[in-house]
């Protein structure tokens, strides 16, 4: 791991906007076919929310595609056959399962640590391969969506210099270019971290909060891993992406910055 190991804590000011966890595999046509009840009474009471959609082009209708030659309708990218999601969320709406015929995934907009995150993952999990029992999957991946706001941070004067270290800030730290004449940065790394381990795709970059039109910096962390067949190896490749997620985070950020988001020990 490229990154140094640091000691483990829990911001007070957190500025993970969203987790998302997807576990991929070969597509599953039960699914489609019919409504997962059995699935939806294992997580009901953690998840008792529940939306079904269709995923595809709906801009023509299935009278239309289906007047179409098939050759044409692949070359167009259209089909007749609708794919199915269904979203199961809790009842304060921060927490949703989402499963489609080729991924099961669950996202969170109030992450703290991960072992609720893990716990409310674990259920889901086994209720899914008790009922559908997936030969293998394909992709596994663990998704960090980091936003640091200066304002909630009482930071709004404080250059991005003196907040994300310079292997991340880049032009941001030359002392020759003055951070207020940078309209925009947008940086994508693909980092190769060991064949026991995965891959981490690293997005960062200025965005601007669309409530307040705040210029704020994300660090999107997307750790994936390809085929996976034991369940096992599943939960402990996630709990390893974890712990390297926190690693490249606090590697990418400064002592000022960690400590204006009230570090707490565990």
């Amino acid at each position: 791991m490229p990154f140094p190991d640091y000691p483990r804590v829990v911001y007070s000011i957190n500025p993970l906007e969203q987790v998302i966890c997807q576990l991929r595999f070969p597509p599953i046509l039960r699914i489609d076919a019919e409504l997962p009840a059995k699935f939806q009474e294992a997580i009901r009471k953690e998840y008792p929310l529940f939306e079904e959609k269709s995923e595809g082009n709906l801009e023509f209708p299935k009278e239309l595609t289906a007047q179409l030659p098939v050759d044409m309708a692949k070359f167009m990218g259209i089909t007749s056959k609708e794919k199915r999601a269904y979203n199961f969320t809790s009842l304060d709406e921060k927490w949703t399962i989402s499963l489609t015929r080729d991924f099961i995934a669950l996202s969170s907009t109030d992450y703290s640590r991960w072992e609720e995150f893990s716990t409310h993952f674990q259920s889901p999990f086994d209720a899914f391969l008790q009922e559908y029992t997936p030969a293998f999957f394909t992709r596994i991946g663990l998704r960090y969506k980091n936003v640091i706001r200066r304002s909630k941070l009482d930071l709004t004067e404080v250059p991005w210099s003196e907040l994300l270290q310079p292997s991340i800030a880049g032009l941001l730290s030359s002392p020759d270019i003055e951070s207020g004449h940078i309209n925009g940065i947008v940086s994508r790394i693909e980092l190769h971290l060991g064949d026991t381990i995965g891959t981490v795709m690293i997005r960062h970059g200025f965005v601007v909060d669309e409530a307040t039109n705040e210029v704020c910096y994300a660090i999107d962390n997307d750790f994936f891993a390809g085929r996976i067949e034991e369940s096992e190896d599943v939960t402990n490749r996630l709990a390893q992406f974890n712990h390297y997620a926190r690693r490249f985070f606090r590697w990418s950020i400064t002592e000022r910055l960690h400590q204006a988001m009230v570090p707490q020990s565990i």
